[in-house]
């Protein structure tokens, strides 16, 4: 710590160490927060790796946070893992003594602002140093005009003065904190507005949206509004949350309607996207379709891979394959994935991540199924990567073909001669087709 301000950051040219956990507590002083340094390990929009919290919200990359407030009373606490370092932070509590008046120095910079430090004042602060470190300032007898008050989040104010906090109404919030009036709270998550208060929504409503103003805006996706409560669309979904009738009901992939439901695409078919009317928009799907790709994913027959010889996969790949219409065991060409208990790079299979220089054996990829793979932003640790192929075979398997079933949890062996008859196309959305 150095006068107002709390630090990680020492010199630099240097980066801050690994398991660091600090809290720094405002104690009786409060004012804008202004970051002097801040370089924090990326983690990801939920920064799960290295991260500096303020007010319940983690922190992290190399672009300083705007308009933070810090509390009197209130925690800044930093936190890092075991690997990969940046130079850290250093952040400034924006406050003046007691004694900014006029003809002191200090200058207030509108209600939402800092004051300058008074001259003469940088170091009139004292220290001290324990388990929960504490920041004090000089305190000067005389009375200061007010520092701009912001409320917290839950309450609001309409006055410079803390005192006049106001809780909003059961079961609502504000979005940030400096609200200033009534009108700024708003429902959580799984209510809705019913007049003036929160009431909850029904079963099965939204799981992330708050700020609801009416009942009609609770259902899920997959439900909509019947009376006063969110029904089933069944094999079926909707476009959006909100839906109030049945008559926004679509059938999902793989089924069309027949009637009033929607029915399961015969054998080995399904459509090629939501709400199909017709039994005629039902096709043969036999390949893999490579759903999301962000990386070096690809599709090869009946293979799916992320590994190029003699180079290491990327950071921060993101795919999903999906089985459609073929299943069968799953042999691994290659399989070389960071091994640290599948925290930073996994395969994941029916539910299980996997990584490691050991392919696991036994695995059997069903139809509609996927298979999904994840890199962490730690290009050091990165490893080849991955070939997997699902053993199939196409419906001409049979007496004197040349495949051989292994069993009802076995594949096919490709048949002779059939292993080039599978077209390959790659666009945005890739797709193998029989």
């Amino acid at each position: 710590m150095e006068g107002n301000c709390v630090s990680n950051y020492e010199e630099a040219g240097s980066n801050y160490g690994i398991n660091e956990d600090c809290t720094f507590r405002l104690d009786g002083i409060s004012g804008p927060l202004v970051f002097e340094q801040f370089d924090i390990e990326w983690g990801g929009s939920t920064c799960v790796y290295d991260y500096l919290t303020i007010a319940g919200t983690k922190y992290c990359g190399s672009t300083a946070p705007t308009g933070l407030f810090g509390g009197a009373g209130s925690d800044i606490s930093w936190h890092t893992d075991e690997v990969e370092n940046r130079a850290g932070f250093k952040v400034c509590v924006a406050q003046c003594p007691s004694n900014c008046a006029a003809g002191s120095g200090c200058s207030w910079e509108g209600l939402t602002g800092s004051c300058a430090v008074c001259p003469g004042e940088q170091n009139d602060r004292t220290l001290s140093r324990d388990t929960v470190k504490k920041i004090t300032k000089l305190v000067i007898k005389t009375s200061p005009p007010p520092p701009p008050f912001y409320s917290t989040v839950d309450t609001w104010n309409n006055a410079n003065d803390e005192s006049m906090c106001m809780s909003c109404p059961a079961n609502s919030a504000t979005a940030s904190t400096g609200s200033t009036s009534a009108g700024q709270c708003i429902c959580n998550v799984g209510y809705f507005l019913d007049g003036s208060s929160c009431a909850s929504c029904p079963a099965n409503s939204d799981p992330a949206s708050s700020g609801l103003t009416s009942i009609n805006q609770c259902c899920a996706l997959g439900f909509f509004l019947d009376g006063s409560s969110c029904a089933s669309c069944g094999s079926g979904t909707t476009e959006s949350t909100g839906s109030t009738s049945a008559g926004q009901c679509i059938c999902n992939v793989g089924y069309f309607v027949d009637g009033s439901s929607c029915k399961l695409c015969p054998g080995n078919s399904a459509t090629a996207s939501t709400g199909s009317t017709s039994i005629d928009q039902c096709a043969v799907q036999s390949g893999i379709t490579l759903v999301i790709e962000e990386g070096r994913c690809a599709v090869e027959g009946n293979c799916v891979s992320n590994y190029e010889a003699g180079s290491n996969y990327g950071i921060n790949e993101d795919c999903i394959f999906r089985l459609d219409g073929i299943s069968g065991p799953l042999v691994f060409e290659q399989f070389d994935i960071e091994d640290y208990d599948c925290v930073y790079d996994f395969l994941t299979i029916a539910g299980t991540k996997y990584c490691g220089d050991t392919a696991p054996t036994g695995l059997f990829g069903g139809a509609g199924s996927e298979i999904t793979w994840v890199s962490s932003a730690q290009s050091s640790y990165a490893r080849p990567g991955f070939k997997v192929c699902v053993a199939y075979c196409p419906s001409i398997c049979a007496a004197g073909s040349g495949c051989e079933y292994g069993g009802s949890t076995s594949g096919c062996a490709v048949c002779p001669g059939e292993q080039n008859d599978r077209a390959l196309s790659r666009d945005k959305v890739k797709k193998i087709t029989n």
